[in-house]
């Protein structure tokens, strides 16, 4: 494999880099959504103490909230799928050990290929931190959401007790949307289940490249003797 080739790995992780800045900007949408709607539920929670309130426009709308954030999940699984297949390819296709076996194996451009080499674990270093710093953004993101989800829940169950007050009003059917909060819940802890998944495959992929600087460090050195005979 040469050098090429280890550049279009890296060109491939940094796309992958770009899809997940999309997906975080996605979060920080849905964010700014969820606050808009919990300032005007809080609103007609205050105004709902003197004055009636439309409840079936309200669950209908929560409920229209409820399959945008399934289609999300779902989107997001998919994301984090191909992610993953991405960092399996690396780990079990070869890669590493390929670009080893090329390093040893050459006669005409170690020194090249060692010197690209060197490049493109230092541009590897640079991706995986920015990789990093975009998972702990995208996790804060999901943790403030959540916060907004269950500020909903508990103003759901404000107005519930106030629809009570109110005999001739229907009654709010609560359990429903709450199971499907529940289901997202459940969704969203299998993606944070996948994301761990693939740290633990990035560090396994991580233990080669110092093996390989290594192999490379001791064909300098024989390299060094034989010209020295």
């Amino acid at each position: 494999m040469d050098s090429t080739a280890m550049e279009q790995k890296l060109n491939s992780k940094a796309a992958a880099l770009t899809v997940l800045s999309e997906e975080l900007e996605k979060c920080r949408i849905e964010r700014d959504h969820l606050k808009i709607i919990l300032e005007n539920k809080m609103l007609h929670s205050t105004y709902n103490r003197n004055y009636q309130l439309n409840y079936d426009k309200l669950v209908s709308q929560l409920r229209e909230e409820n399959k945008l954030l399934r289609l999300e999940a779902d989107n997001l699984r998919q994301k984090l799928h191909d992610a993953q297949g991405d960092n399996q390819v690396l780990r079990t296709g070869g890669f590493v050990k390929d670009c080893i076996n090329t390093i040893l194996t050459s006669t005409d451009s170690k020194e090249e290929l060692v010197k690209n080499l060197e490049i493109i674990h230092s541009k590897y270093q640079q991706l995986k931190l920015d990789f990093g710093l975009l998972l702990d953004d995208k996790q804060e993101l999901i943790t403030e959401r959540d916060g907004f989800r269950n500020k909903i829940r508990r103003l759901n169950y404000e107005l519930a007790a106030s629809l009570k007050a109110n005999k001739n009003q229907s009654i709010l059917d609560i359990d429903s949307i709450l199971f499907e909060n529940k289901y997202l819940n459940e969704r969203l802890q299998l993606e944070i289940a996948e994301k761990e998944m693939i740290k633990k495959t990035n560090s396994i992929y991580q233990v080669y490249v110092p093996y390989s600087f290594l192999r490379i460090h001791q064909m300098k050195k024989h390299l060094f003797y034989i010209v020295i005979i």
